[in-house]
């Protein structure tokens, strides 16, 4: 007590204590007064850093002043105490006090600076921009296509500005229609800035506000009304990308640079087609996708130089043909010419790589030669999430970093962005970052679209087979009936072993898209779990008519005829694919893209041709799923394909055993795998026979638990249209 009352004593004849207030209560008021002045001055905000910066870093030598010396009417004087020879308990007492004060100087000043240097961490960049869709105040309702359209391309005019960060197309549009506090958009968009506005399109005019605002403050930095006539349209785009230009940022781009995005008309009329037709794209329905061509058509046929609506008018083409309403046979010469037009008129257009490579990629092409395409598309347009989510989507097996790099990139840019979103999650459950995976996958699930059956997928990676199935077939009654929804539904309930069932659902999917290759191949699945060996094989022929060249459909048909033990059409199908016998000539990249074609193309070799022809493409199969279970050693998935992969070659010990890893690591129910031929010969193990029973016992609970959605969703099923 005594030794702290001498510590405080002399702290206080030192007026070290006073010294230390005065610097505190001096320090708050310049940051205080500081937070205010310097936006109003337009000072940077790394001004205000530093003054916070200096007033932490002078504590310390303020109290060490305060210790040496005094302040009087004569000046800075050495305090007496400290020129006299101290006693021996003195001098003791007054390095520690010193020592202490020193010691809890640091580490606030250390505590402090982390602190900001974290905060600041978490805030976005300055110069980040997320263009809000404007409000349609038009008395016509439909004009909303033109707000819209207005928005986009003051969103595509800004994201090609060198050093502004421009959140994506997808998740500005989410808060459409939603009163939200502009500190939640800047926050889920990590943006500091948002654009928003609002649109009074009246006969041949036009009036549009503009506003930018602070996320953080919610003040207007600059807000702007162009009141124009129609045919000024691309100028009225201009002059509000140029004064967010510099009110954002006053470096990024000269006044004499033009902000319209290459590939762009003049012609009003060819805009607004073209602006229609970009609205119903987004509904990915047949009839959707058939204004959206139409639309397009008439863009170009107005104004032919028009590059982005050539490129457009391709992806509309692709996209039917991708989604089984039409064959892809029927749209590809068209889709080409269209983007070459584009090429031609605008080289450096990347709309026009991403629709290229989306047709080869649909069309099957075995050269892969869509890969380079994507990455051109993206190398031309970095800020584009959808052609990086296009890029990632296409890596073959083996290439996980590569594909979360590229979607992390993506979902960075635009975070709302469904599908984007959802690939990103499942990508992330393929590589076991677990943790990661499900806080997208919950996101997803809560959205109750059609985009959280997606999520399904995810759940099933991570194991979860009873979410997985419960989320798509409970969702069935509420969502909107798309093939692509209606499939998944259907292999659900195929899993659960309910069969029958499953078939009517593809019946139903192929009401709307006859030509669906994934549907007719999950078609043909059930019909194979149901001893309908004919019926299954007719199923995917239909898909390959469609589309007689597509290496995934032929690839499936091989499948399928192997393992109806139809071995020599089976290798006569896998011809089709490439020239050459195989597998010699075969680009590996192609055959080992997805999940399931290298194991399907090895099953249907070893079928025909035996385990010496089967096993030169084996080696590379296993390789890379080897380097993706050592990318991902704590997920099911590759322990699963690498059992499979073995067992098509008959090395059905090793097969055995990797079926068990597969298992503890996760692996759940599937009531396909039951029947798989390259695992059915693995039922003479002991070990692989009681995992087989223990898989059916789980199935027959989940098939239990989910009665009652699997019930709803028939009963939704046998409504009328």
């Amino acid at each position: 007590m005594a030794q702290r009352a001498s510590l405080l004593g002399e702290l206080h004849r030192r007026n070290v204590l006073r010294a230390a207030g005065a610097h505190l209560a001096s320090s708050w008021f310049i940051l205080k007064t500081s937070e205010v002045a310097f936006p109003t001055l337009g000072w940077p905000a790394w001004a205000l850093q530093a003054i916070a910066i200096f007033c932490v870093a002078s504590f310390p030598v303020v109290l060490l002043l305060a210790w040496y010396y005094d302040f009087s009417e004569e000046g800075f004087q050495r305090h007496e105490a400290a020129l006299a020879t101290p006693k021996e308990t003195d001098r003791r007492t007054g390095n520690a006090a010193l020592i202490v004060l020193v010691a809890l100087a640091a580490i606030a000043t250390v505590y402090s600076y982390r602190e900001r240097v974290d905060t600041a961490a978490t805030l976005p960049p300055a110069a980040s921009i997320a263009v809000l869709p404007f409000v349609n105040m038009s008395d016509d309702s439909s004009h909303g296509y033109f707000a819209d359209g207005l928005s986009e391309e003051l969103l595509n005019v800004l994201a090609k500005l060198p050093d502004l960060q421009v959140a994506g197309r997808t998740s500005s549009f989410a808060f459409k229609g939603r009163n939200e506090d502009l500190r939640l958009i800047g926050s889920q968009l990590g943006v500091a800035t948002v654009l928003e506005g609002s649109v009074r399109k009246s006969a041949d005019s036009v009036r549009v506000t503009a506003q930018l605002i602070d996320v953080e403050t919610g003040f207007h930095l600059w807000s702007e009304t162009y009141d124009r006539k129609l045919d000024d349209i691309f100028f009225i785009q201009d002059d509000i990308a140029r004064a967010v230009r510099k009110e954002v940022s006053t470096h990024l781009l000269s006044d004499d640079v033009a902000t319209r995005p290459p590939g762009s008309t003049l012609d009003v009329q060819a805009y607004d087609h073209f602006l229609r037709g970009r609205h119903a794209m987004v509904s990915r329905t047949g009839p959707g996708l058939e204004i959206a061509s139409r639309e397009f058509a008439a863009a170009v046929a107005l104004d032919p130089d028009f590059a982005r609506a050539w490129a457009a008018l391709a992806d509309a083409y692709v996209l039917q043909a991708l989604y089984g309403f039409v064959s892809t046979s029927s749209v590809e010469s068209a889709a080409r010419l269209a983007i070459q037009r584009a090429m031609l008129l605008q080289p450096d257009l990347a709309d026009a790589y991403a629709a290229l490579g989306m047709l080869e990629w649909a069309d099957g092409a075995t050269d892969r030669a869509f890969v380079s395409h994507f990455r051109r598309a993206v190398e031309l347009d970095p800020n584009n999430a959808e052609n990086a989510h296009r890029l990632a989507s296409v890596q073959p097996v083996g290439q996980l970093p590569e594909s979360l790099k590229l979607l992390a990139r993506a979902h960075a840019t635009d975070p709302l962005h469904p599908m984007v979103t959802l690939n990103y999650a499942i990508t992330l459950a393929r590589a076991g970052k677990r943790t990661e995976a499900l806080g997208l996958l919950v996101e997803l699930k809560a959205e109750g679209s059609v985009t959280a059956v997606g999520a399904a997928t995810g759940y099933f990676l991570l194991g979860e087979m009873q979410t997985a199935a419960e989320l798509t077939i409970a969702g069935y009654p509420s969502a909107e009936e798309s093939p692509w929804f209606i499939e998944h539904v259907a292999s659900y309930l195929g899993n659960l072993g309910h069969l029958d069932q499953g078939l009517a659902f593809t019946e139903r999917a192929l009401q709307s898209a006859p030509l669906h290759a994934t549907v007719l191949y999950h078609r043909a699945k059930l019909l194979q779990q149901a001893g309908q060996e004919d019926l299954a094989i007719e199923a995917v022929e239909k898909a390959v008519d469609a589309r007689p060249d597509d290496f995934a459909a032929l690839n499936n048909l091989a499948y399928i005829q192997a393992t109806a033990n139809r071995c020599d059409d089976a290798v006569a199908t896998l011809k089709r694919i490439f020239d050459g016998e195989p597998p010699a000539s075969w680009p590996i990249d192609t055959v080992l893209t997805d999940f399931q074609r290298g194991a399907h193309t090895l099953y249907a070799l070893h079928c025909a041709a035996g385990s010496s022809v089967a096993s030169q493409l084996a080696e590379d199969y296993l390789l890379r799923w080897e380097r993706e279970r050592d990318q991902a050693p704590d997920t099911w998935f590759p322990y699963f394909r690498l059992a499979a992969g073995h067992a098509a070659i008959e090395q059905h010990t090793i097969a055995a055993q990797y079926l068990m890893d597969a298992r503890r690591h996760g692996m759940p129910f599937m009531q396909r795998l039951l029947i798989e031929p390259w695992f059915l010969e693995l039922r003479d193990l002991a070990e692989v026979e009681r995992l087989y029973a223990e898989l059916d016992r789980e199935r027959l609970r989940v098939a239990e638990a989910l009665s009652e959605p699997v019930e709803a969703a028939l009963q939704k099923l046998r409504e009328p249209g």
